[in-house]
């Protein structure tokens, strides 16, 4: 079991999560779960990660690639989105390819991720 917990507090975002990791009574390790993109100045991400490994680790790949890419949009890049809810459609999306593609694979991997976002991005059309 993960556990993830934000705080509120007038000074900010507080973010913890936990780092272990089971795949059978003996066989305990840690892995990172916390993960944060950031342009300074412009916006802070973090990404809490929780259930199957290869679908969380790979989910944060993909979205680290499409930072990276040089032909990223709005629409591909959480770094380039210019709304929270265009950076929550993005990891959403990234998440679901790979959780069905590994349903169509026989395995069931649950997976889930919470983000945290802190932006000065553009202010909505009236």
């Amino acid at each position: 079991m993960t556990y993830c917990v934000a705080l509120k507090l007038n000074a900010g975002l507080v973010l913890l999560s936990d780092t272990r990791t089971n795949a059978g009574l003996d066989n305990i390790a840690t892995y990172r779960k916390m993960f944060f993109f950031e342009n300074p100045g412009e916006r802070v991400i973090a990404i809490m990660t929780a259930g199957s490994l290869s679908v969380t680790q790979t989910t944060i790949s993909r979205l680290g690639e499409a930072i990276d890419d040089p032909e990223a949009t709005e629409r591909s890049s959480i770094m380039r989105c210019p709304t929270m809810l265009g950076v929550a459609d993005i990891v959403g999306e990234t998440l679901l390819t790979l959780a069905r593609a590994a349903e169509a694979e026989g395995r069931c991997d649950e997976a889930a991720l919470w983000q945290a976002v802190e932006a000065r991005l553009r202010p909505r059309e009236p």
